[in-house]
């Protein structure tokens, strides 16, 4: 099979069997709950699907985010051994977890755009791409980098560097962190309106 087939078979149109099958359910449940039938889904399985991932990759993005922030306040404390081990681990997530969870979030917001009502002029949409890529950029040129300083300077007792490092590290992650929880607002008044 060749590659474009392969992309057309994993995307599941609107119009697919799997639509009409989730209609069709639907529509028997809502039979049985509303006593009129006229029970409407408006959203297909696949859609469903994409969005069950998208939700959890913001969850999973701003719950690390909580995560750091909480646990760095007793683990940079003091410039020793518990502190270069975290910072090692934040730089790991930086260049690792986060890419991970980025990637994810960013391809099914994507799909869903283009599978759906939505277009990618649209106000929340244009907030979800500006946060997904300053959340990269701050990965790539501001977490892993602090990340790394932060441990050399635990592993050489620095403690001066170690305080000024520490809280700046905390600062540029509760921006990030205050970037998703508005992405999320934006995202939530949209669909909701």
């Amino acid at each position: 099979m060749h590659t474009a087939n392969l992309l057309e078979a994993q995307i599941v149109p609107a119009t697919s069997t799997w639509s009409c099958v989730a209609s069709k359910v639907m529509t028997s449940a809502g039979k049985g709950m509303t006593g009129t039938g006229n029970y409407s889904v408006g959203v297909t399985v696949s859609r469903n699907a994409l969005l069950v991932v998208h939700l959890l990759c913001g969850a999973a993005w701003l719950g690390a985010n909580f995560t750091q922030l909480f646990a760095s306040r007793t683990l940079f404390r003091e410039a020793d051994d518990t502190a270069r081990r975290w910072a090692r681990t934040v730089e790991a997530m930086a260049k690792r977890y986060y890419n991970v969870v980025g990637i994810v979030l960013a391809t099914t917001g994507v799909l869903m755009v283009i599978d759906g009502p939505y277009e990618f002029r649209d106000g929340f949409v244009l907030v979800g791409i500006g946060t997904v890529a300053i959340g990269a950029l701050l990965g790539v040129f501001v977490f892993a980098p602090t990340a790394n300083r932060i441990a050399v300077a635990a592993e050489q007792g620095d403690a001066s560097t170690f305080r000024s490092l520490a809280i700046r590290y905390r600062s540029e992650a509760l921006l990030d962190t205050t970037l998703v929880i508005l992405t999320v607002v934006a995202m939530v008044w949209k669909w909701r309106s």
